[in-house]
């Protein structure tokens, strides 16, 4: 539909196929996805999908935007962030924000709230490999 975007519907459904090929192999594990985007008037955002479990993606949103908020007080009313477990965004309505800056914080957080890596891993999902 118009207006509707698209990456993160698709991430939803990836991250429940890859959760299934996760457990079929006898795997567990919580599975989420994250895309960041800059749109053409330089508006960034943060979409954050999950399988739920001990990654909260509502909470991981929060924190990006508290983060910000913090580093650029002056655009604090053009930051939002938050959601659920399964699902959140956040949102910089300002283009005076570099996208760095957004990556720095995200890349931050993550190294903080993200369990460590258990070593890169090959699966598959229909016809699609994901790498995690």
């Amino acid at each position: 539909g118009e207006g509707i975007r698209l990456l993160p519907y698709i991430g939803s459904v990836k991250v429940h196929q890859i959760r299934a090929a996760r457990l079929a192999a006898g795997k567990a594990g919580d599975v989420f996805l994250m895309m960041l985007n800059r749109d053409s008037r330089g508006l960034t955002r943060l979409s954050v999908r999950g399988t739920g479990g001990a990654f909260h993606a509502g909470r991981f949103c929060h924190l990006v935007s508290g983060l910000l908020k913090a580093e650029f007080p002056s655009s604090g009313h053009a930051i939002s962030g938050g959601g659920h477990a399964a699902a959140a965004e956040t949102t910089i309505l300002d283009p005076a924000i570099p996208f760095v800056a957004v990556l720095r914080e995200v890349l931050e957080i993550a190294a903080k709230e993200l369990p460590a890596p258990s070593g890169p891993e090959t699966v598959r999902t229909g016809n699609d490999r994901a790498f995690i």
